[in-house]
């Protein structure tokens, strides 16, 4: 199915109203390449001897997390199981109901 989403900060719209049946799901989303800046951001490079001992064993420490992560496999993502969709309409209903009662989520 196809639909037309409106991007505002952030935001997608739909044009018209939808009813999902599930209350988890990815989908890919085609956009234009005209829309998307490709331009790299750049940081200022500091001098790292100018900070403390303590700063600096925090930034070694967020680099070897870092080196960790990147060389780790991406998990693959597996379909939502029946069990995990009635999970998650469970919550879905819950939420609607404490909506409903004028509760905290």
């Amino acid at each position: 199915m196809q639909v037309e989403v409106i991007y505002h900060h952030g935001t997608l719209t739909f044009n018209r109203p939808l009813r999902f049946r599930q209350a988890h799901f990815t989908m890919q989303v085609d956009i234009p390449e005209q829309v998307v800046e490709t331009e790299e951001v750049s940081f200022p490079a500091f001098d790292l001897s100018l900070f403390s001992a303590e700063v600096r064993a925090e930034i070694a420490r967020l680099e070897a997390i870092q080196r960790l992560a990147i060389s780790q496999p991406v998990p693959k993502v597996e379909e939502e199981t029946e069990e995990q969709h009635l999970r998650w309409a469970a919550f879905e209903l819950r939420n609607e109901t404490r909506r409903e009662q004028g509760r905290d989520l």
